[in-house]
C-alpha cells in the first residue's frame, strides 16, 4: 500500500521532489547552500503540505511557486500558477533556469515511474 495514496499520484511526485530538492547533496548549490528547505511541518506531516496545495487550487499540470526565492517551501512562501504563469517568471531569469528546473522535474517523474521522461505525461496511471 503506498502511504497518502488518497491524494494524487502527481501531486504525490511533486512533493517528494521538493524533499528530495531541499535535501539532496546533488541539489546543494541551488538549494541547500541557500538555505532553502522544506517546512518543518510539511516535511514532517505530508498531509499538511498536500491539503494546503489542494486547498489553494493546486491540480495536474499547475506548479507550486516560492514568491522569494531566497526562502524555503512553507505556506507563506508558495503559491500555485499555471504552468504558462510560471513560465513567465522563470523565462525573465537571464540563463535557462526554468528549463533545467522542468528537466529535473521530468527526470525524477521518469525515475519514479521507471520509463522514459522524454515521452510525454498522460495522466495517472
Amino acid at each position: 500500500m503506498i502511504k497518502y495514496e488518497s491524494y494524487p499520484k502527481a501531486l504525490r511526485v511533486v512533493f517528494y521532489a521538493i524533499v528530495n530538492r531541499s535535501d539532496n547533496n546533488n541539489s546543494y548549490d541551488c538549494y541547500g547552500k541557500n538555505n532553502i528547505t522544506l517546512s518543518p511541518a510539511w516535511k514532517n506531516n505530508p498531509e499538511l503540505f498536500f491539503n494546503w496545495a489542494i486547498k489553494n487550487g493546486w491540480e495536474q499540470g499547475k506548479h507550486i511557486h516560492r514568491k522569494n526565492n531566497q526562502d524555503g517551501y512553507n505556506e507563506n512562501n508558495c503559491e500555485i500558477l499555471s504552468a504558462q504563469e510560471h513560465h513567465c517568471i522563470h523565462s525573465k531569469k537571464p540563463d535557462n533556469t526554468a528549463l533545467r528546473s522542468y528537466l529535473i522535474i521530468m527526470m525524477q517523474y521518469a525515475f519514479v515511474h521507471n520509463n522514459d521522461y522524454r515521452k510525454p505525461y498522460r495522466g495517472e496511471e
